[in-house]
């Protein structure tokens, strides 16, 4: 009987976990980051960069600077195409 409950406890937090983890995965399919280092001809990073990201099925826009290093990153980006816009 107690190895019954423990494979019961088992089975309940198994499929409690699964259904969870789904969830989860639904909430984050639709969103993303955008990221990467915007660069001049020559290789050099550029700092100060401002890096326009339209979504092209809703034409909501998002604007970040670019890091000293180069980089932007902007987080919780919904929507799959995109146009990028770079400027100073």
């Amino acid at each position: 009987m107690r190895v019954l409950k423990t494979v019961l406890a088992s089975l309940v937090l198994l499929l409690t976990a699964a259904a969870l983890s789904s969830l989860c995965i639904a909430q984050t399919a639709s969103t993303g980051a955008l990221a990467g280092t915007v660069t001049d001809p020559t290789g050099a990073v550029v700092a100060g960069a401002n890096v326009t990201a339209t979504n092209e099925a809703t034409a909501e826009s998002r604007s970040v600077v670019s890091g000293s290093d180069g980089t932007y990153r902007k987080l919780k980006s919904s929507g799959k195409t995109f146009s990028l816009k770079l400027g100073r």
